[in-house]
């Protein structure tokens, strides 16, 4: 490091304290190395005599390793100098943040073009029915806060209280000035939307009608909707949840989710071709998705893929409800044959009648590493791994990995919970929904007036690392 970084780097070590950072300081750190060159990493490591070899990610998880190993001394905190994650604004006093997502529009699928980049030729597409991207908001969601009110905290006032994302949000929304702005922008840009696709329409006088009145429907509805997340996250879970800002992005959006394809947005061509579905989720690394989440997670023992793939595999089991005392809880078939309801392990149920629904969840292994405890003694070996949900049912991510021996670390509910591993981070549940992907209308780069479909990302940074 130069003298100046050298400076920087002291005059930063007395405000670091690293044996006793919180939850949301580990977040913020982990997002600020990962932020940093290769150059930057390895500098900073070399200033504190530690290996520089090895990718990214690899680095930024010696540096953290080496942040909570000392006692005496700070690493500094790095600049953001790069991303690789989405840009991110604190706008909660929940601890959730704004995410903004990239986007790749269809003439730039075979490039790596940005919107943000020089314009190209003007492009026409034809109606389909998505959300506008400025309709929607994606916010990361902490862990211990729910996305919206439950269920039990509504039909119980003595139900234990949690922070509801869905009410923060609505007031930031409603009263600070950067999220009245962000409302505004998306009813204008939905306004200018309506304007540029009748005007596409107007050789199909039919076609035409049916969305003008579906235009005035959806305007109607604004006098009483609420902002609302459109998907959930369990109140353990932490990650990137999608906002819908108009009633238009809403139900565009929920359909979407519901059906993790666009098997209802064929055009009638297609349809009748075939059947062959529209494949734009296909440019951004969505498999024919319209939606796709990814998760990182932290699971107990050594994980490994299967015949096919040493590294990944999938997860197939159904998921249904078992009536436990007072209440239903989910579980999943084990037996394939729905006689076995399996809750966590040594406890088999049975389901109840007509609850269950296929599940499917593909995972790969990301990293190993071992945990042994202070006397010795003992050791626990835990596996980091991306995991897909391809359906989305409850509790999916949780009982997939249980029912095949590796429980997610922090899972009570599901898990074995080995007391090694029950301190990390923080005894929370270590499952982060890292990456969503949508296909959504975007501004074209011709003029503000017309619009395109892309691919919008968004990543969000694990607020824990243990490698």
């Amino acid at each position: 490091l130069d003298s100046s970084s050298k400076r920087q780097s002291e005059n930063l070590q007395d405000s670091t304290q690293t044996a006793e950072l919180t939850n949301g300081g580990k977040r913020r750190l982990l997002e600020s190395y990962n932020h940093m060159t290769l150059k930057e990493l390895k500098d900073l490591l070399r200033e504190y005599g530690a290996n520089v070899s090895g990718n990214k990610r690899e680095l930024v998880q010696r540096v953290m390793n080496l942040q909570y190993q000392s006692h005496d001394r700070s690493l500094p905190s790095p600049q953001c100098n790069e991303s690789n994650s989405s840009p991110m604004t604190d706008a909660g006093n929940e601890g959730w943040l704004v995410l903004e997502p990239s986007t790749i529009l269809i003439q730039d699928s075979n490039s790596t073009t940005t919107t943000s980049e020089q314009p190209t030729a003007k492009r026409k597409v034809e109606y389909i029915e998505l959300p506008l991207l400025s309709g929607l908001m994606f916010v990361n969601k902490p862990s211990g806060v729910s996305t919206l009110p439950t269920k039990q905290q509504i039909d119980n006032p003595d139900c234990p209280k949690y922070p509801c994302l869905s009410d923060s949000v609505k007031k930031w929304l409603y009263n600070h000035p950067d999220g009245q702005q962000r409302l505004n922008q998306a009813l204008e840009d939905e306004e200018r939307w309506w304007d540029y696709i009748l005007q596409t329409l107007a050789n199909d006088p039919n076609e035409r009608k049916k969305l003008q009145k579906k235009k005035n429907k959806k305007k109607a509805k604004m006098a009483t909707f609420e902002p609302r997340p459109v998907h959930r996250l369990d109140i353990d879970t932490s990650g990137v949840v999608c906002i819908a800002l108009t009633p238009l992005a809403l139900s565009t959006s929920n359909m979407m989710f519901e059906k993790k394809s666009r098997g209802s947005f064929e055009n009638k061509e297609q349809s009748e071709n075939n059947n062959r579905k529209t494949t734009i989720g296909s440019i951004g690394g969505g498999g024919g998705e319209a939606v796709q989440k990814r998760y990182v997670a932290l699971v107990e023992g050594t994980l490994v893929g299967d015949q096919a793939d040493p590294l990944g595999g999938i997860v197939k089991y159904p998921i249904g409800k078992v009536w436990m005392n007072d209440h239903n809880e989910w579980a999943c078939d084990v037996s394939g044959n729905g006689t076995s309801a399996f809750i966590r392990p040594g406890h088999i149920s049975c389901f109840v009648p007509d609850t269950l629904r296929e599940a499917v969840t593909s995972y790969r292994v990301l990293n190993w590493t071992s945990i042994i405890s202070t006397t010795e003694r003992y050791s626990a070996n835990i596996t980091q791994v991306e995991l897909t949900p391809h359906t989305g049912r409850g509790h999916q991510l949780r009982l997939h990995m249980a029912s095949i021996g590796h429980p997610i670390i922090g899972d009570n509910m599901h898990g074995g919970g080995t007391l090694l591993l029950s301190n990390i981070n923080e005894g929370n549940l270590c499952l982060h929904a890292s990456n969503l992907s949508i296909d959504a209308w975007c501004s074209g780069r011709g003029t503000s007036d017309e619009f395109e479909i892309g691919r919008a990302h968004v990543k969000s940074c694990l607020p824990y690392s243990i490698f």
